[in-house]
């Protein structure tokens, strides 16, 4: 059972980003996995990564023994002076399938990475009795996640970062904008609020995209079972001159501006 287990954690540690079975507290263990090209990013390889203060943000995904007969595969920054966020990183993971108290798996995914930053999503799921019974890799179920864990760190620093450190300290209008735009945004999507949206904590459930910064709420923490774990994806450009003058997210719109002027100047050189 447990050389099953393990081939199918291996499995899907190529195919789903990233996944862990088991729920058996222990000491893990980590063996990084030769990653395909495509689990390895550089910044010449495409827009999943940028350079950072030191360099390009390298990682690649790791696969992990837990406890007697759990495995998952977690994202593993690449490079010195990583060692705290991928340490941060497979603990979070770890601690989100043992509080499943039942076998189950978890998917993470790299929402962002680049311009200093790096920001993860995992996802965990208890593992049905038609799967327990099942030869095959269990498939991730979105509707039914049981637990959503966002990390977003600092690169460089390699501390991990509240929703706080995104914002100018001087100007707190964003706790009462964030909760504006969620309740507009779930009134768009039928969303059956339970009450108002409070005021933007510190500690907010968030992740970083590109575009966006996504708001996550538990499940009943503002509306009904059904909206699961909601997430609110916010426009960047919508929280425009809330952010840090000098913080990670200024950063990042800095370089995706100078990465926009670059393309724009390409394009104009080959119509020409």
């Amino acid at each position: 059972m447990k050389r099953f287990i393990a081939s199918a954690a291996a499995c899907a540690c190529l195919f789903l980003c990233a996944c862990g079975v088991g729920n058996t507290e222990g000491e893990t263990t980590a063996e990084t996995t030769a990653a395909p090209e495509d689990l390895l990013y550089t910044a010449a390889e495409g827009p999943e990564t940028a350079p950072e203060a030191d360099g390009p943000i390298e990682y690649e995904y790791t696969h992990v023994e837990y406890g007697e007969t759990g495995f998952f595969c977690c994202p593993r920054l690449l490079g010195e002076g990583k060692s705290a966020i991928n340490g941060a990183i497979e603990k979070a993971v770890t601690d989100q399938l043992s509080a499943l108290d039942a076998p189950g798996y978890a998917i993470c995914e790299v929402m962002y990475s680049g311009a200093g930053l790096f920001s993860v999503k995992s996802c965990a799921m208890m593992i049905a009795d038609e799967d327990m019974s099942s030869s095959a890799v269990p498939a991730p179920r979105t509707e039914c996640v049981d637990s959503v864990l966002p990390i977003t760190f600092d690169a460089v620093s390699g501390e991990q970062l509240t929703l706080a450190d995104l914002f100018d300290p001087e100007n707190e209008r964003w706790r009462g904008l964030i909760p504006d735009i969620v309740t507009l945004q779930a009134e768009k999507q039928e969303m059956t609020l339970l009450s108002d949206v409070m005021p933007a904590a510190d500690d907010r459930l968030f992740y970083l995209t590109e575009d966006a910064l996504v708001i996550l709420y538990r499940p009943y923490e503002i509306a009904t079972y059904s909206a699961g774990w909601p997430e609110f994806a916010i426009p960047l450009d919508q929280l425009s001159g809330l952010f840090a003058p000098e913080g990670p997210v200024a950063s990042m719109l800095t370089e995706k501006a100078a990465a926009e002027e670059t393309h724009k100047e390409r394009n104009t050189e080959k119509e020409s």
